[in-house]
């Protein structure tokens, strides 16, 4: 009686229990997170001359690490704990879809530029937004994500506050386009836990 009343309290958890070809996946992409941030931090494409911004490893870093929440992380309690539905398969391609578009395009978005906004720029930077805000709220939960889209709302209507709080709001394509390519936003934060920057 006291193990059934314990077990429905706790609940299954917010991790899944992946078995098959899903758990085999989500192993492979972990060892693969591994052994690139080992290699990057090492400095191993240095030793064969290769030119890569660290934006570019930071792209894929963050690729695998949407992957590995979408594939292991439930969207809720009520969720499947023993299975992974198909719109979290959609969001895993679409996760590991922006941060290897982003890694092979940055030497490009540099070169031509990274404040030029285009609608692919635009459509890719939401995208990644939103998948790294839903994967926070999955595994932080709702705080952090409605501090940082109160932040994304200040920004753009900071026109309406008075004082010393108000200023020019920033157009919500600057505002994505920023946040997507910009070296000191999205992906400073994803530096922080993929660099010796984070120790």
């Amino acid at each position: 009686m006291k193990t059934a009343i314990a077990s429905k309290v706790e609940g299954p958890g917010k991790y899944r229990k992946l078995h098959g070809l899903a758990l085999l996946w989500q192993r492979v992409m972990c060892i693969i997170l591994a052994v690139m941030g080992v290699s990057f931090i090492l400095g191993v494409h240095t030793t064969f001359r290769l030119a890569i911004f660290q934006e570019q490893y930071l792209s894929l870093f963050l690729a695998l690490v949407l992957a590995s929440i979408f594939l292991g992380v439930r969207p809720s309690r009520n969720s499947a704990a023993d299975r992974v539905p198909w719109y979290d398969i959609v969001l895993m391609v679409c996760g590991l879809g922006v941060g290897t578009y982003t890694a092979i395009y940055y030497p490009g978005f540099v070169m031509t530029s990274i404040g030029i906004i285009t609608p692919a720029r635009l459509v890719v930077g939401l995208l990644m937004i939103l998948l790294t805000l839903e994967a926070v709220r999955r595994v932080i939960g709702w705080s952090v994500v409605m501090v940082v889209c109160g932040g994304l709302l200040y920004a753009n209507f900071k026109y309406l506050f008075p004082g010393l709080f108000g200023g020019r709001g920033i157009p919500w394509d600057t505002l994505i386009n920023y946040l997507y390519l910009d070296p000191n936003a999205l992906f400073s934060m994803v530096g922080i836990a993929a660099t010796r920057r984070g120790m």
